[in-house]
């Protein structure tokens, strides 16, 4: 008896040894966590949810991976939890679980060590794993550094940047250390790097600053970094207001005075992305496209894949002749910049309800060829391809 449990346990290791995918174990938060302090190994959970696309790709894609199992599985004691079920209620509330998939490493005791969010290929999350095993590069250190009062500006960026990566709220820290300087030590070179990455608040004292000093900060950095951070911010806060509908128009149109009074450089052209996108909410065509004109071919005229989404967008939403033949003009310029197979479909289609049924089919035919060679399902370019030749009989 004692020999043959002695084979079944030496065929057990055996296979978990040689598993060619993670194993994960199937007892209660408490048995895993104790397994982890008996096997003095770390805890990877896999904190999903059944409806998360990139969870499933993990599952499907790097679990499987032989590598990435005989790491894993000779190293961590490996739970996959799902974040609005059972015990995962709870979990998602203690290690503050946001996103999915949270990639958590947690000791027998149950204290956080290292973190990660997001979907990631097989070598990353092997070195993921390795960092979770280096004491002084794991989250945790830093969150350690941080509540023990390290704030300088250096350490500060290295904290906030892997508090990105995890989906944890950094607003707050960067706001609390803004609220602790001088107002003039913004200027300072570690201090416009954690203003330019993790300040998006337009209300935000610091980032007032630098829209009220945006010169000193254009003569001691580059224009087009400071142009750009004023500009990314003004667009998240505009399109913030525009998607929150409850009196989105009135607080859209305050906003848009405080732009133009500031004196921005850019003003015009985000003032058009802020009127595009809002008439684009309210389904007010006309408006939309004049925003999208001048973007189009003003702001945007080299860039293919904007020419392309309002491209199609006009192709959906407008019936005018004229303003659809300017939208043609804005598609054939796409495909100048940048010839993939979803620009030349739109291409085509304009062409096509342009009644230029022999350009749209060469077109139509080009983006099948692009999408063959791209591996791509053909299916939806066949249909139009089928769609235009009936069009010309």
């Amino acid at each position: 008896m004692n020999k043959l449990f002695a084979i079944i346990l030496a065929s057990f290791l055996i296979s978990n040894a040689f598993a060619q995918e993670i194993v994960f174990e199937t007892g209660t938060w408490a048995e895993i966590k104790a397994k982890a302090k008996k096997e003095n190994k770390l805890i990877f959970m896999d904190a999903f949810t059944t409806w998360c696309g990139p969870c499933k790709w993990m599952s499907k894609n790097i679990f499987t991976d032989k590598t990435v199992a005989d790491y894993y599985n000779a190293n961590f004691i490996n739970a996959k939890i799902d974040m609005e079920k059972g015990e995962g209620l709870d979990i998602a509330k203690e290690y503050k679980v946001s996103c999915y998939p949270n990639l958590v490493y947690i000791d027998g005791d149950g204290k956080l060590v290292h973190r990660a969010a997001g979907s990631m290929e097989a070598a990353a999350f092997i070195d993921l794993g390795k960092t979770a095993y280096t004491p002084e590069k794991a989250f945790s250190a830093y969150q350690n550094k941080y509540d023990a009062g390290n704030r300088k500006p250096e350490f500060l960026t290295a904290y906030l940047d892997i508090m990105s990566q995890t989906c944890l709220p950094t607003t707050s820290v960067a706001t609390d250390y803004f609220a602790s300087i001088k107002e003039e030590d913004i200027l300072l070179p570690g201090n416009w790097n954690l203003l330019y990455h993790h300040i998006a608040d337009v209300n935000s004292a610091p980032f007032v600053y630098l829209v009220k000093n945006r010169k000193a900060f254009e003569e001691k950095y580059t224009v087009d970094s400071v142009n750009q951070k004023i500009y990314d911010t003004y667009l998240q806060h505009g399109t913030m207001l525009i998607r929150s509908k409850e009196e989105a128009a009135e607080k859209l149109m305050a906003f848009e005075l405080e732009i133009k009074e500031s004196g921005i450089n850019r003003a015009d052209e985000l003032l058009a992305n802020l009127n595009m996108s809002m008439a684009k909410s309210k389904a007010d065509w006309n408006t939309w496209f004049r925003n999208a004109k001048v973007l189009a071919e003003n702001y945007n005229a080299k860039d293919a894949s904007f020419l392309n989404n309002v491209s199609w967008t006009a192709f959906e939403k407008l019936e005018d002749p004229k303003k659809l033949a300017e939208v043609e003009l804005w598609a054939k310029k796409s495909t100048e910049l940048d010839a993939q197979p979803f620009n030349l479909d739109t291409y085509a289609n304009l062409l096509f309800k342009n009644g230029k049924a022999e350009q749209a089919l060469a077109a139509e035919k080009k983006a099948l060829e692009l999408a063959k060679a791209g591996g791509e399902d053909l299916k939806p370019y066949e249909e139009v391809i089928a769609q235009i030749e009936k069009g010309l009989k």
